[in-house]
């Protein structure tokens, strides 16, 4: 399986970045314009994650994709870019048994009455990773979760702010079925993608994937 990972350096001192970085629905519809239209076949999965503010240092984001992005086809402004924008394509390739150290940043909800709502307890956290995992094809051998507060995005012709709280994920994994695993390292893992969740960051535990 082919996929494209890009990294953007963002300057924390531009106002587009800053004001992206309280919208993410707003960054999002921003990174998107780098992948072909629906009538060009599509941009298919794109998944990242914001690794900083972005408000007292530089931004990083990390963006994995179906299709070959071409970071020049973005509007942004001079000053967006701290560094060019960087980008591979990687041949992916698993086994049964293989570990791996991992990261997401997940936004682990449960629905209840038909609401779907965050889990903010730690135990229920794990317990829904575990879930993820069970499905995905893997099995968590460690986790670290550290809470990241809550990431808001506003959508809509009459704006509405929308909150989804954000947990860290770190640890350790084992593929217990490739193709699956692959499936979901595709898909991503959980919900509000658009707003930067479940990007599912891996490299191996004696070395990078």
């Amino acid at each position: 399986m082919k996929l494209f990972f890009s990294q953007l350096c963002l300057n924390p001192r531009c106002m587009q970045v800053l004001k992206e970085m309280d919208n993410r629905y707003e960054l999002h519809r921003t990174l998107m314009k780098a992948f072909p239209e629906a009538e060009k076949g599509g941009p298919g999965r794109v998944l990242f994650r914001v690794e900083g503010t972005g408000k007292f240092g530089e931004c990083s984001i990390l963006i994995q994709s179906e299709k070959c992005p071409n970071w020049n086809k973005i509007t942004v402004p001079d000053d967006y870019f701290s560094i060019p924008p960087r980008f591979k394509e990687v041949e992916l390739y698993f086994n049964k048994g293989e570990k791996y150290r991992y990261r997401i940043l997940a936004n682990p909800t449960i629905k209840r009455n038909g609401t779907r709502l965050g889990i903010i307890d730690d135990s229920e956290q794990s317990n829904w990773l575990k879930r993820k995992a069970e499905n995905g094809g893997f099995e968590v051998i460690s986790e670290l979760h550290t809470p990241m507060g809550f990431i808001r995005g506003q959508k809509g012709e009459k704006p509405i702010t929308l909150s989804f709280y954000g947990v860290q994920f770190d640890g350790i994994l084992r593929v217990r079925e490739p193709q699956t695993f692959m499936a979901t390292l595709k898909s991503g893992v959980g919900t509000a993608k658009g707003l930067g969740f479940g990007l599912l960051s891996l490299a191996r535990v004696n070395g990078k994937v």
